[in-house]
C-alpha cells in the first residue's frame, strides 16, 4: 500500500515510512497537489475533512483520521486494514525522505538518496512499544 499524508500527520507519515510503507509527505504540498498525487493510486491519510470529501468525489481513496495521537491514528488504520502486520517491512524505508534504505555489514542501514544512517539503538525500544500497543508486535517479538 502507498499512502499520501497531508501536513497535519508528520510523526504518522514517518512512522508508517519505519513500518516500510511508501508514504509521500511534504510540508509544501497543497489539497490540490495532494489530490494530483493520489491519483497515482495513493491512499490520502488526512485531519482534513474537506480533503476527504474532495479526494471521494473524485472517486480516490482517502481516510480521515479522526485522533490527535499517534498511536490512535495507528490504531484506526489498523481497524481499516490499512496497516497490517503482514505488510510490515521495517528497515526498507528512510524516515526522513522515504527512499529505499540498503542495509550494510556492520547491522546499519544508509539511504540510497539522503545518506541517512540508521541503526539498531535506544530509540527501537520505543518504536517496538508502540508497536505492541497497537497490535503489529507480539509480546515475546
Amino acid at each position: 500500500m502507498e499512502y499520501i499524508v497531508d501536513t497535519m500527520l508528520g510523526k504518522l507519515a514517518r512512522h508508517l515510512r519505519i513500518f516500510g510503507y511508501d508514504t509521500i509527505y511534504s510540508t509544501d504540498l497543497d489539497d490540490d497537489r495532494i489530490i494530483e498525487m493520489a491519483r497515482g493510486g495513493r491512499t490520502i491519510i488526512t485531519r482534513d475533512r474537506e480533503l476527504v470529501k474532495r479526494a471521494h468525489i473524485k472517486g480516490l481513496d482517502a481516510l480521515l483520521i479522526e485522533s490527535t495521537g499517534l498511536e490512535q491514528a495507528l490504531a484506526q488504520m489498523i481497524e481499516e486494514g490499512l496497516v497490517r502486520k503482514s505488510d510490515l517491512r521495517i528497515g526498507t524505508r528512510c524516515s526522513l525522505c522515504n527512499s529505499l534504505l540498503d542495509k550494510c555489514d556492520n547491522g546499519t542501514w544508509i539511504c540510497v538518496a539522503c545518506g541517512q544512517r540508521y541503526w539498531l539503538g535506544g530509540h527501537w525500544r520505543n518504536i517496538s512499544e508502540l508497536m505492541r500497543r497497537v497490535g503489529l508486535l507480539d509480546c515475546h517479538e
